[in-house]
């Protein structure tokens, strides 16, 4: 589930409550909920894509449905990691990332999970917090000339907001 639950915030610009709780007992109304991911199969019945559709994020007001595709990716895959956790999890109606008796992921436990596991990839553990992911999306697709109209999309911004996110490491403006 944590590997999913990372993937998949990269792959799709997440923000950390969209994919976990603050507390225990809040209510969340971005939190996503597996109903809102589906599979896309080729003409043979082939899971080729999973489209994530946002119907309440931060900043929507009442905007339209938004929807992410999801390919397969060659590293920290979203789409096989999503599938291999729902295999475990099963299809109960809810949040999309549940613990063993149901509750929603604490972001406390998520981010806990991650400070223990940034270490062993040799990186700070005070340079990379839940919301890196985020940050890394944005980042990522700057360094990869997506346009900042795309990026403003893909992360459900209304504003600029996510040029402060972006840590391009050249000093060549994208656009």
């Amino acid at each position: 589930m944590f590997k999913a639950m990372c993937a998949m915030a990269f792959f799709a610009f997440l923000r950390i409550g969209e994919i976990t709780v603050s507390k225990r007992d809040s209510v969340n109304g971005n939190l996503l909920q597996l109903d809102q991911v589906s599979k896309k199969h080729s003409g043979n019945g082939n899971v080729v894509s999973l489209i994530i559709t946002f119907t309440s994020y931060k900043h929507n007001y009442n905007q339209n449905p938004f929807s992410i595709v999801l390919n397969r990716q060659p590293k920290a895959c979203p789409f096989q990691s999503f599938l291999d956790c729902v295999s475990v999890r099963g299809i109960v109606h809810g949040p999309l990332f549940i613990n063993h008796d149901g509750s929603p992921v604490l972001r406390s436990e998520f981010s806990k999970m991650l400070g223990s596991v940034i270490p062993l990839c040799n990186l700070d553990p005070n340079r990379y917090k839940a919301h890196s992911f985020r940050i890394g999306a944005a980042t990522y697709a700057a360094e990869q000339g997506v346009s900042d109209d795309k990026i403003r999309l893909l992360g459900r911004w209304k504003s600029d907001a996510f040029k402060k996110y972006t840590r391009i490491t050249s000093q060549e403006s994208v656009s």
